[in-house]
């Protein structure tokens, strides 16, 4: 069976490819652009202009979802809205004491963790590409950031707690 791909198919995996792209530019781009706020404002000034910013962007939705709020959405709002919170400020102070791709690659280990907490949170069995695939990136995680060295400096800590709490906020 032969199979090839229509010129649209090609067209749309193009534009997924670029969108891939641009959004992993965006991500990465935004840990040097937060090291360099830091020289100019404190750690809790720009996380209440950051979320004020945020509170504006999405008041209109909020708006107009609003017939479909309840006491449990409030409940795991409020929930989800304070590990948000955690993930964002263990983060941002631990850019202001360590190196942006530093701070980058720490924060991309939540997907270490989101597996682990998966299999104890909603108790679900991990697969084995899974399991070796979280010792492999623990592995190079501890690698990469001790850099053979025996500890881990104040921001790196930090940066793992966000990672940490990133995880919870997916699950």
């Amino acid at each position: 069976m032969k199979f090839s791909l229509k010129a649209s198919d090609r067209f749309y995996e193009s534009i997924a490819d670029i969108s891939l792209l641009l959004v992993s530019l965006c991500w990465g781009s935004t840990f040097v652009i937060i090291k360099i706020a830091l020289n100019e404002v404190s750690v809790l000034d720009f996380l209440f202009l950051r979320f004020l910013l945020a509170t504006f962007c999405m008041l209109p939705l909020f708006i107009v979802k609003y017939k479909y709020i309840n006491i449990k959405s409030i409940g795991a709002g409020i929930f989800l809205g304070i590990l948000l919170f955690l993930l964002f400020a263990y983060q941002t102070i631990g850019i202001a004491y360590t190196k942006s791709a530093e701070a980058a690659f720490i924060t991309g280990s939540y997907i270490i963790y989101t597996p682990i907490f998966s299999v104890l949170i909603l108790k679900k069995k991990p697969y084995k590409s899974s399991i070796i695939g979280v010792l492999l990136a623990f592995i190079g995680l501890l690698v990469m950031t001790l850099r053979w060295k025996l500890n881990l400096s104040v921001g790196e800590l930090y940066l793992i707690l966000n990672a940490i709490f990133l995880a919870l906020h997916i699950i």
